[in-house]
């Protein structure tokens, strides 16, 4: 937030909201930010400038480190990347998705050490492994096949573990094999996630829900943070009476970030921009709001998703004729959701992605500090893959070429100076 020297001095009471605008006086900037407190609640609407170029964050279009390889030594082969953090020293550690174990490389991508793998052991995964880094050195991992978290050494020595099973099993979270976590914290705080039940969802269109609970790294559920809207799915039945959900990749769908410690919860549902900030025990006491204006859906925008039904068809066990009647009764609205994803980066700043088309193809990200003040919109290259960290300097992803071969990269930030 700016400080109080940057803020005007009218202040303007009006019924129980007290409201006081607030304007960068720098020359042309043209931005508009404003603040207000609502019986503790605060609000900030933020407007947006065009951007020159002194201001402007950029990505680097090329990685400046990738692991990962077609052939050759193992370590180096990926059949999934599930989940990577980066240390203080540049190590990089992976988490494979198949085989559940997990790799850490040297600054220079050079493979250190591996531990870990599928199996019931004390030192053994049950699910694939989720990462968090608490320190310099000291690996959290959550293993949602066992329901535990472990405290691991960068060299795969275990110091502790915690099993969650009594508390995940009362949540009231349709469960699947691997479990559902959105995020883990540094201190081992997890955001626990599920959906609803689609076996009991009616065949036709149904909107779908999601709740979001934070757990502590002793088992406690903290804060149960509700339920939010999640998307749309068409229902329909193979030939065996399984149901079928065919996601609407045009709806709204709620995005959540779990920030750093003390815990901070960000949540966008999406029907319009707004995102809501929650203590860990879930006082709601931010709200954001942004002047961006929706995307409209393209004919091809709807080409590209009709173009993937041969594939889900397949994935699904559907014919390809059942999954096209099933897409034809998705409804096509005239503009996108404008959140697509939130991050929080290592220096508290939030990043949320404008929604470019299916969930996970933003490429733009807007940046807010810890005030919940409007910074730069940032373009990540078109390729970048999914997001695994946003670090002070880097962004940290897995990319796929084109045979399907999975990378890890690490991606430069530049920001100018002041």
């Amino acid at each position: 937030m700016s400080n109080t020297a940057d803020r005007c001095a009218t202040v303007t009471l009006w019924f129980s909201l007290f409201a006081f605008g607030c304007a960068d006086s720098s020359p042309g900037s043209g931005d508009r930010f404003e603040f207000r407190d609502s019986l503790g609640v605060e609000i900030v609407d933020n407007g947006f400038p065009l951007l020159d170029g002194a201001r402007r964050w950029t990505v680097s279009s090329d990685p400046d480190l990738q692991i990962g390889a077609v052939e050759g030594d193992d370590p180096y082969l990926f059949t999934s990347i599930w989940d990577a953090v980066r240390a203080p020293d540049g190590r990089v550690v992976v988490a494979d998705g198949r085989d559940y174990d997990i790799r850490v490389f040297g600054a220079d991508g050079v493979h250190q050490t591996s531990f870990g793998q599928q199996g019931d052991g004390p030192n053994d995964f049950g699910g694939p492994p989720w990462l968090a880094l608490a320190g310099n050195d000291t690996l959290v991992v959550w293993d949602p096949g066992h329901y535990r978290l472990s405290w691991f050494g960068l060299d795969g020595s275990l110091f502790r573990q915690v099993s969650l099973q009594p508390t995940i099993s009362s949540l009231s979270i349709t469960r699947f094999v691997n479990g559902l976590v959105w995020e883990t914290a540094s201190d081992g705080g997890l955001l626990w996630t599920g959906p609803g039940d689609l076996r009991r969802a009616e065949d036709g269109l149904n909107d779908s829900m999601r709740s979001f609970v934070l757990i502590d790294n002793e088992g406690t559920a903290i804060h149960d943070f509700g339920t939010f809207p999640w998307g749309q799915t068409f229902a329909t039945r193979r030939a065996d009476g399984v149901a079928i959900g065919i996601g609407n990749p045009f709806a709204p769908s709620t995005a959540g970030a779990l920030g750093p410690s003390p815990h901070r919860f960000a949540v966008a549902s999406n029907d319009a921009w707004d995102i809501r900030l929650y203590e860990a025990s879930g006082e709601l006491t931010r709200i954001l709001r942004a002047s961006i204006a929706r995307r409209a859906v393209t004919n091809d925008m709807v080409a590209v998703e009709r173009d993937s039904l041969p594939r889900l068809a397949l994935g699904m066990g559907l014919t390809l004729g059942e999954t096209e009647r099933a897409f034809d009764q998705i409804p096509v609205p005239d503009s996108l959701p404008p959140i697509a994803a939130l991050y929080w980066d290592a220096l508290g700043d939030l990043w949320v992605g404008r929604r470019a088309g299916r969930i996970r193809s933003e490429r733009e990200y807007d940046v807010f500090d810890s005030s919940g003040r409007w910074q730069t919109t940032v373009q990540v290259p078109d390729d970048m893959g999914r997001i695994h960290e946003i670090g002070a300097r880097y962004i940290l992803a897995t990319w796929y070429d084109s045979l399907g071969v999975a990378y890890l990269r690490v991606y430069g930030i530049n920001k100018p100076a002041g």
